[in-house]
């Protein structure tokens, strides 16, 4: 494989990745979080403090404005829309995934904040969503 030119000062790693099958130790992303307001959301405090703790670590969120579906459900204007096609995506998505279950693995009781769901922590109902909403501008 020829990669393309890389511009001087750039590291060696800007170069183009090549593209390789999908391994179990590797992170797949969804193409986005739908966290809902209105009915659909659990706790409409615990949404605003959770898009708070995304915008303050440098992820980027965006407000529908107007009513869309996304993964077979439909959402309201006003809902977040967090699109993983960002710089921060590993991050983000650290932060909103719901994690796997590792207490037969684990034989402390505690689990650092890094275990941790945020949504699930706080109670905000966050969807995962494998299509592109592009709804929102």
């Amino acid at each position: 494989m020829r990669y393309a030119a890389v511009p001087p000062g750039w590291p060696r790693a800007a170069r183009p990745l090549r593209r390789r099958s999908v391994r179990p130790d590797h992170t797949v992303f969804p193409r986005s979080y739908v966290i809902p307001t209105g009915p659909g959301q659990h706790s409409e405090p615990a949404a605003a403090r959770l898009v708070d703790l995304l915008i303050g670590s440098g992820g980027r969120v965006w407000r529908a404005k107007h009513d869309f579906r996304a993964g077979g459900r439909s959402y309201r204007a006003g809902s977040y829309v967090v699109d993983l096609h960002q710089p921060k995506r590993g991050l983000v998505n650290s932060l909103l995934e719901p994690g796997a279950d590792i207490t037969d693995r684990v034989n402390d009781l505690y689990a650092g904040p890094a275990a941790w769901s945020q949504g699930l922590t706080w109670g905000a109902t966050v969807d995962r969503s494998g299509t592109g909403c592009r709804t929102y501008s």
